[in-house]
């Protein structure tokens, strides 16, 4: 989102929220998810609405306001 205080704020974009979206990972599934967070402009995974829930993967591109992002999910070192 647009808020100083996201893991990944995206200031300079007017068309953001300020909370816009997160992505979760969740270890027992093994799977990230993107969650729109009510967000006035929507979210969008690959050119589609992303709706309020969707399974992301490496590669795929998240749109929010004017910015676009690429997902790339990195294996935990152990």
């Amino acid at each position: 989102g647009r808020r100083s205080t996201c893991d990944i704020p995206l200031t300079k974009d007017n068309n953001i929220s300020g909370e816009h979206a997160m992505v979760l990972y969740r270890e027992a599934e093994g799977v990230f998810w993107l969650i729109d967070q009510n967000s006035s402009n929507g979210t969008y995974l690959n050119g589609e609405f992303a709706g309020e829930k969707v399974r992301i993967n490496t590669g795929d591109v998240i749109k929010m306001g004017d910015t676009r992002l690429i997902f790339w999910a990195i294996p935990k070192i152990k």
